[in-house]
């Protein structure tokens, strides 16, 4: 869902692979209602790691 670049804050991505395998054409724009519904769900399923170093990535 996000592309980051250090030079650049995050930017919100969102493709339909099943026409556009190559991720070309992003829909983010255009589909927002989608996209809130699948940042949600990454939002719920995300789980803390145990490993110590990825917590620390985590909180950056």
């Amino acid at each position: 869902i996000f592309l980051h670049k250090k030079d650049q804050g995050p930017k919100k991505e969102l493709f339909d692979l099943s026409v556009d395998l190559s991720e070309t054409n992003n829909l983010a724009e255009d589909n927002p209602k989608q996209l809130a519904i699948m940042e949600k769900f990454a939002k719920d399923m995300h789980i803390k790691s145990e490993h110590t170093l990825f917590r620390r990535a985590e909180e950056k």
